[in-house]
């Protein structure tokens, strides 16, 4: 996925840059400075979402109404991604018990 929110910012910044300080222009000056508050607000949102679990993608969802019994398929999606984030988590554990599991078995034989 691009990151067309960096290259917005920057080619903003560059114009609030480049904008003379003319007191004709300060109603320009404030819709940039707008512009680029909106896109800090879609950069913080767009990490809430990267961050999220489908658990929690899930609930919000939930509350907000979006998933109900008129998207099953979608429904169905999200559960399944939260099964295989569970299968994740359990091959992990299953492998660092083996390790440990060999850990142990070499400190007692050398």
């Amino acid at each position: 996925m691009k990151d067309k929110t960096k290259n917005s910012r920057e080619h903003l910044l560059k114009a609030m840059q480049q904008l003379p300080s003319d007191f004709a222009l300060r109603e320009v000056r404030y819709h940039i400075g707008q512009a680029l508050r909106k896109i800090g607000i879609v950069e913080t949102k767009k990490e809430k979402r990267r961050a999220q679990t489908p658990a929690e993608a899930w609930d919000e969802m939930l509350k907000n109404g979006v998933v109900s019994s008129s998207t099953p398929g979608r429904t169905v999606e999200i559960i399944d991604s939260m099964i295989e984030e569970e299968k994740k988590k359990l091959e992990d554990l299953e492998k660092s018990a083996e390790h440990d599991k060999d850990d142990d078995v070499q400190t007692i034989y050398g």
